[in-house]
């Protein structure tokens, strides 16, 4: 696991359980927020759920074990079908911008997550800090479990690198939506033909020059993660 510099089953499990809950939160507001704008396929494909075996995409996972890098869930929504809201307010806004507030959802999805395991670590850390690490989550050896301290000091670091990775702008990243909300109507077209030409192509190779030390992405998503997890955890 290239990833992961530390391949204990400890920490396998911990940032496995925090990708896990990251992953179905992430998709789920992402589905939940397309049907609230309008489209139907979350509630027929029956994904208005927080079961992650409904979002997770195994292949991606995969990928993400060997490597550091895949797609870990699927949220099939449908931008041309949000033409009836299901919330007042969002019949004044455009069809892009209804499905740019979709896919935002789901980053921010992942800012909830780690803002709500951080009080946990906050309160501990200030009343009795020598639970969190050394209390195995559940009874058991802790040379095989995380500690609770471990598990949610990473529901937070990843959850927030989640958030930060996704608001890149290329590709096939959510950030690529999210960016043309703020567009205006006149470089729509040219901004996805740039997208569609390049973006994907831009993404994968500054993901192959930080596999040579070349690393574009630390200062853009590594630094903030860690400087939001470190404001969050005190």
């Amino acid at each position: 696991m290239l990833l992961f510099g530390n391949p204990t089953l400890a920490n396998l499990i911990s940032i496995g359980l925090a990708m896990l809950i990251g992953m179905t939160i992430h998709e789920f507001m992402h589905n939940y927020v397309a049907w609230l704008m309008g489209d139907p396929t979350p509630e027929r494909q029956g994904r208005l759920t927080l079961d992650p075996r409904v979002h997770i995409y195994w292949p991606g996972w995969l990928m993400w074990v060997i490597i550091g890098f895949g797609i870990l869930g699927l949220a099939p929504i449908n931008p041309g079908l949000m033409n009836y809201p299901r919330v007042r307010w969002a019949n004044q806004l455009s069809r892009v911008q209804r499905y740019g507030l979709s896919v935002l959802a789901g980053p921010l999805g992942n800012l909830l997550v780690a803002v709500i395991f951080a009080v946990p670590f906050r309160i501990l850390i200030a009343t009795a800090p020598q639970v969190l690490f050394t209390t195995p989550v559940i009874l058991g050896n802790t040379n095989f479990l995380p500690s609770l301290g471990k598990l949610l000091n990473d529901m937070v670091f990843w959850n927030l690198l989640m958030m930060f990775f996704n608001l890149i702008p290329l590709g096939m990243i959510d950030g690529r939506h999210i960016l043309k909300m703020f567009l205006p109507p006149e470089m729509h077209y040219q901004y996805d033909a740039f997208q569609d030409q390049y973006g994907n192509f831009v993404l994968l190779g500054l993901i192959m020059l930080s596999f040579i030390g070349i690393n574009i992405f630390g200062p853009l998503i590594l630094g903030p993660t860690n400087a939001l997890t470190r404001l969050l955890l005190g």
